[in-house]
C-alpha cells in the first residue's frame, strides 16, 4: 500500500512540475500569479468539501425517512458511489465561480 501511495504521489509530483514548466515556459504564464490561482483552488476545492458533506448529509436523512415511512430497507451504500463525490465537484466548482463572478462578458474571469 505504501508503494502505490508514494507512486501516486510521485506521479503528482511529476505532473505538476511538467505544468509549471510548460506553463511559464510555453505559455508564458506569470509565476506571481501562481499563488492566486493556488488559493482559488483551496477555495473550489472547500466548497466542493462543503456540497459532499451537504450531499451525504440531505441523502442520509432522505434514506432514513424512506426507511421508517414506507418500512422498507433502503441501503446506505446507495451514497457510497463515485458519481456523488463527482458531482459534489461539480457543484463546488460552479458555485464558486458563480459566487467569484465567473466570465465576464469580455471573455477574461
Amino acid at each position: 500500500m505504501v508503494i502505490e501511495q508514494a507512486f501516486l504521489i510521485a506521479l503528482t509530483i511529476g505532473t505538476s512540475v511538467g505544468a509549471y514548466g510548460f506553463g511559464v515556459g510555453r505559455l508564458r504564464l506569470s509565476i506571481e500569479r501562481l499563488g492566486g490561482a493556488l488559493l482559488r483552488a483551496f477555495q473550489i476545492v472547500g466548497m466542493s468539501g462543503v456540497f459532499f458533506v451537504v450531499n451525504l448529509t440531505i441523502g442520509l436523512a432522505g434514506l432514513l425517512i424512506v426507511r421508517t415511512a414506507s418500512g422498507m430497507f433502503v441501503s446506505v451504500y446507495v451514497l457510497d458511489d463515485m458519481t456523488l463525490g463527482a458531482l459534489s465537484v461539480l457543484q463546488g466548482v460552479v458555485f464558486e465561480c458563480w459566487r467569484q463572478g465567473g466570465i465576464g462578458e469580455s471573455g477574461q474571469a
